[in-house]
């Protein structure tokens, strides 16, 4: 189990206890129950390979849950029976080191699905720590697995989603080998707004930002500053920020001399 989560927190929520544990916020059917015909992420959702009639059938073995920051919603090498879905918010893919501490690694949202894996019988790579509050679904793999016996189009679908999960992780690499914080930092929000398919964001608190980009709470305070002084990202309060893509852009294709000289990492 991670010895060490974003807020300091340590809730292990094991696949069995999830549904008792986390509940629901009105936005599901009662019970909990999904409701995937007029969900607004169905089109990234794994199981949008279904046709109409399919996912009628399949429905009601989805669960919806609410979730707040800091929950651990799967653990890292572990035979999981269920697979989650994000239907709004953010959450942490966390990776246990060889010094044994967990460490963020990458940020999923809206649509990214986590516990593929088991789909094909392993055990699950990165753990998911849950960055701010939101919902996801949940599907035992089992059910799935069946439904994907009859549909290839939804096998293919996992296939495709699994492959997608490891450029996802790919992308948050590339955001490390930047010169800089305040390009990693942009970078980062760029990544996060793909994630949550909106140009206004929600971003993790300051100490989460930092343990993903490697560095002190402080020097992201002042990257952040610095970005939104540049006019790349606008602030709208404490947690919502707009991202100005073409910005983004800019500052990562300029030369590092011709911009604001980075911000070192802080002790």
């Amino acid at each position: 189990m991670a010895s060490e989560l974003i807020e300091g927190r340590r809730k292990v929520l094991p696949d069995t206890e999830l549904a008792g544990r986390l509940s629901v916020r009105g936005h599901g059917r009662a019970g909990g129950q999904g409701d995937c015909e007029h969900c607004a992420t169905r089109s990234a959702c794994v199981v949008s390979a279904l046709e109409l009639t399919e996912l009628r059938v399949l429905q009601p073995l989805i669960r919806q849950h609410a979730f707040r920051s800091g929950d651990v919603l799967q653990e890292e090498q572990v035979s999981a029976d269920t697979i989650h879905v994000i239907k709004v918010g953010s959450v942490f893919g966390m990776r246990r080191g060889l010094d044994g501490r967990s460490r963020p690694v990458c940020l999923w949202g809206r649509g990214a699905a986590f516990g593929l894996s088991s789909f094909y019988g392993e055990r699950t790579q990165v753990g998911a720590v849950a960055a701010t509050a939101g919902r996801v679904c949940v599907i035992r793999t089992d059910v799935l697995a069946a439904e994907a016996a009859r549909s290839p189009a939804l096998h293919a679908r996992v296939s495709s989603m699994l492959s997608g999960a490891v450029g996802h992780l790919a992308a948050w690499s590339e955001a490390l080998r930047l010169p800089g914080i305040p390009r990693q930092l942009a970078y980062a929000t760029l990544l996060l707004s793909q994630a949550q398919q909106s140009a206004m964001i929600e971003l993790p608190d300051q100490k989460s930002l930092a343990a993903l980009l490697g560095t002190s709470r402080e020097t992201i305070a002042r990257a952040m500053t610095l970005l939104e002084q540049e006019g790349i990202v606008r602030r709208h309060g404490r947690r919502l920020c707009e991202v100005v893509r073409d910005g983004v852009l800019a500052l990562l294709a300029s030369e590092p001399s011709s911009r604001p000289a980075p911000l070192t990492p802080g002790p």
